[in-house]
């Protein structure tokens, strides 16, 4: 059976990088307000130890001492707590900020961007139905495996878990459409999908090298 990526691949290039341009500007915000309130808690413990420094030159030496052994310990505690809290201590690195930027347009998009940079790239090697659900007599789940190569010429699996949908248009007939926009399958009503069949990508470009 023949496999055919369809939809508008530039409209969800587009859509993805939004998404992950805005998920960037949400966290570099963040990050920053996390660093404002750092400085400010930093600055605020700064001021209350000088003040007892300076109520120590003002009163005799031995209550001075006391208040100032009593405060120093009450401004660690507080110190201690301000840095056990993960985001005061461990500010995002744009490095992390990247990675999880990546993740999250991961886990919404699941692996479509991926299968779509392999299409484009010509490096997806092979598709197989790996998986087949009837939810009814026009409606399926069916998980598609795509092996792909990666960066470092090793091959990499991604999978996409669709809605497969069954038309009578018998144009149809010997071809899955697998729409990348959206992720959703179209295949006619007659063919079947069982698990272990290989594809045949027909709208691919030559694999690279």
């Amino acid at each position: 059976m023949k496999l055919q990526l369809v939809g508008n691949i530039v409209a969800l290039h587009h859509t993805v990088e939004s998404f992950k341009n805005h998920q960037r500007i949400e966290l570099l915000h963040k990050r920053s307000s996390e660093r404002k309130i750092l400085l400010l808690a930093s600055l605020g413990c700064l001021a209350i130890y000088a003040l007892i420094l300076i109520f120590v030159f003002i009163c005799s030496i031995t209550t001075g001492i006391a208040l100032l052994i009593l405060v120093s310990a009450f401004l660690f505690l507080i110190i201690c707590r301000i840095f056990s809290v993960k985001p005061f201590y461990a500010l995002k690195s744009k490095e992390d900020i990247d990675k999880e930027v990546i993740e999250s347009a991961g886990k919404t998009y699941g692996e479509r961007f991926a299968i779509l940079e392999s299409f484009q790239s010509g490096f997806i090697f092979s598709a197989m139905i790996t998986g087949a659900e009837n939810k009814s007599k026009l409606h399926s789940v069916v998980t598609l495996n795509f092996k792909c190569a990666n960066d470092s010429k090793g091959i990499k699996t991604h999978t996409i878990r669709s809605t497969a949908i069954k038309t009578s248009d018998n144009q149809c007939c010997g071809i899955l459409y697998l729409n990348i926009e959206t992720g959703n399958l179209t295949y006619y009503c007659q063919d079947e999908l069982p698990v272990g069949m290989e594809l045949e990508i027909t709208n691919q470009f030559l694999p690279k090298g």
